[in-house]
């Protein structure tokens, strides 16, 4: 984060301080609280001390407020780095998007100046740098607009479900609250006989509704604290956390007292108001048609919302379901993801690399192994762009050049992961960096530059002046979300296109999760670096459906 974020936030340290707004000239970290709990024991002497990060000391000056878990909605952070205390090596380029923008407004200002502004800054941008920032706007949102944005569909989903159950719910003990009125209308008629005021016993009911609805409320809240327990065993592993917290406990107070009322209140008053002279003969009340009128309203208001919430329900399922069935266009192999980010100069991170796919292609249980920037559906902000020109193509529009996704792929990679090629071929031995400069672009990218054509062969031109050749054709694959649209893609070359920072695709004959100690025992016999970052892709999919997994 920016050496600013907790004073542009308003936060403050639970125990010692945060960042300065001046750059931090040694390497120092805020952590959370639950982390500083959950990792250190609450420690009350965590300040000061020093923590390994990445095999780089960093001192612990602070330690963020209980409540204060960042700005994501869908992750708590466990600590926090300035920038400028950042790996010295981490270079930040134009192209990349790796970071939100977070402002408060000066006091008078309102958001409609403050997108104006932005969008001026925005335009100025595109037109002093065309190539990263042509066609790029910036959007200022609120912090209630981000929170709601960041929840997305299936926020709006689980809050409608929520909302049918509840009415659901409250209808069918209006209904039972009816027809008990109607099974005392005797000795409530007795009751009004006998000098009870008519508001008095409406009061009388009322605080019977209330104290209904709370004892169900209780309930409810006992059933959910200990079905949140349940919930990291069901849901896909993340850092999301389920707590009953002050606000849950005020929605189910205020909630609670509405219904109880708003549905109490027309019971009571039916009840309230029986024909003394029938009722107290033991015949039918007056109004008897008018009150299971009411009643059967109520019936057929919980069948109409049972059927949407039943249709709603199964088709949240067959989303899911096609989700899981979703052609990602790569194979669904027993893959490990290990991320790699050795602290070597350029050449020996290139041996390293060399070595180390050689010793994990020894291992008994691997079937296979490659190299990628970054694997399809990896956490991230979305990916590199490149600007790409294709010389000759004549755009509908002014474009000129494009900017498009790429990443680093090495030899084997494709076979690795199951992408199919579908023209030309793969990478190999001959792409490095004496020879022809190289690519290998996507289906979508083909069709849409080249319909009906065969692009392999045909140059592109990326950033100012860089031309590449086709060499082959793959299969379109999912890049971020599993239910995106198909994009221009690029993958360049390892040998041409070096990266430290790398991610290894190891394909196993069983159990991937079990290869994760072999390799990482031969990755620390090559080379000091941090303990590398593990996932299967397997669990890359699973997250990558979550949304659709949570509503479902």
């Amino acid at each position: 984060v920016s050496d600013n974020y907790f004073t542009v936030l308003g936060v403050e340290a639970a125990r010692g301080r945060v960042f300065h707004e001046q750059p931090q000239a040694e390497p120092v970290l805020v952590i959370s609280y639950g982390l500083w709990r959950r990792r250190f024991g609450g420690d009350p002497a965590i300040v000061g001390k020093t923590v390994e990060l990445n095999s780089r000391p960093f001192d612990v000056i602070g330690v963020a407020p209980r409540e204060f878990r960042g700005i994501e909605l869908w992750t708590n952070m466990d600590l926090w780095i300035p920038i400028s205390a950042f790996n010295p090596r981490a270079e930040f380029e134009r192209r990349d998007q790796t970071f939100t923008v977070v402002g408060r407004l000066r006091p008078g200002v309102r958001l409609g100046q403050a997108r104006a502004e932005v969008s001026s800054i925005a335009g100025s941008l595109a037109a002093a740098y065309p190539k990263t920032n042509k066609g790029r706007d910036a959007r200022v949102l609120s912090a209630l607009q981000y929170q709601l944005s960041q929840g997305g569909t299936e926020a709006l989903i689980l809050a409608s479900i929520v909302v049918m159950l509840l009415l659901i719910a409250c209808a069918n003990v209006a209904n039972l609250l009816l027809a008990r009125g109607e099974a005392r209308h005797r000795e409530l008629a007795v009751r009004l006989a006998l000098g009870c005021s008519r508001p008095r016993l409406v009061r009388q009911l009322l605080t019977e509704s209330f104290l209904l609805a709370f004892l169900g409320a209780a309930a409810a809240l006992v059933l959910a604290a200990w079905l949140i327990r349940l919930l990291p065993a069901i849901l896909p592993a993340g850092h999301q956390q389920f707590r009953l917290d002050h606000r849950v406990l005020a929605f189910a107070v205020i909630s609670t007292a509405l219904t109880g009322l708003l549905f109490g209140l027309a019971p009571a008053l039916r009840a309230s108001r029986p024909g003394l002279v029938p009722a107290l003969r033991s015949e039918a009340p007056r109004g008897r048609l008018r009150v299971f009128g009411l009643r059967d309203g109520l019936v057929v208001a919980q069948m109409a919302l049972s059927l949407v919430l039943l249709a709603s329900a199964t088709l949240l399922v067959r989303s899911f379901l096609h989700c899981l069935r979703l052609d990602l266009g790569f194979a669904r192999k027993n893959i490990l993801i290990v991320r790699l980010d050795p602290e070597l100069p350029e050449a020996q991170a290139r041996v390293f690399y060399q070595q180390l796919l050689e010793r994990v292609r020894a291992l008994p249980s691997v079937r296979q192994a490659g190299l990628v920037r970054r694997a399809p559906l990896w956490p991230s902000e979305g990916g590199l762009t490149t600007a790409v020109t294709i010389p000759g193509y004549q755009s509908p529009g002014s474009e000129t050049s494009f900017a498009f996704k790429f990443t680093t792929a090495g030899d084997n990679y494709f076979r690795t992961i199951g992408i199919p090629l579908l023209r030309g071929r793969e990478f190999d031995d001959r792409d490095n960096a004496a020879s022809l400069p190289v690519v290998i672009i996507n289906e979508t990218m083909a069709r849409r530059f080249w319909p009906n054509e065969d692009p392999t062969g045909r140059i592109i031109i990326l950033g100012k002046n860089e031309p590449r050749q086709i060499v082959g054709v793959v299969k379109d694959t999912k890049i971020n979300r599993i239910l995106e649209a198909p994009e221009p893609y690029l993958y360049l070359p390892f040998g041409q296109d070096f990266s430290y920072t790398m991610s290894l695709l190891v394909e196993a004959s069983g159990d991937p999760l079990a290869l994760a100690s072999p390799i990482k025992s031969e990755i620390a016999a090559l080379a000091k670096m941090p303990v590398p970052e593990t996932a299967t892709l397997k669990s890359l999919v699973r997250s990558s459906t979550s949304g659709q997994e949570r509503v479902a």
